[in-house]
């Protein structure tokens, strides 16, 4: 279980992880995913001891790069095939 402040940390590097998952797939025919290690991550980048002001201005900033990821991408950009290895 997770504390707020590691669940928004999550949600923060899950949003800039999929923007760049996103880049790859619109560039790369074949992309392939590293994966988060999404449980370890909370240890190793130490969650627990950010700033949860840093982390609310972190989130804006990963909001506002997933949007520009997603928007105003062509049918094509969509139809793109790729495999997400989780």
């Amino acid at each position: 279980m997770w504390s707020p402040l590691e669940y928004a940390c999550h949600v923060r590097d899950v949003l800039f992880a999929q923007r760049e998952r996103a880049y790859l797939a619109l560039v790369e025919n074949r992309p392939s995913f590293a994966r988060m290690n999404r449980e370890e991550r909370v240890e190793l980048a130490r969650y627990a001891e950010e700033s949860p002001a840093a982390v609310r201005s972190d989130l804006a900033v990963a909001f506002r790069g997933i949007v520009i990821a997603f928007t105003g991408r062509t049918p094509e950009d969509w139809a793109r095939p790729l495999i997400y290895n989780y």
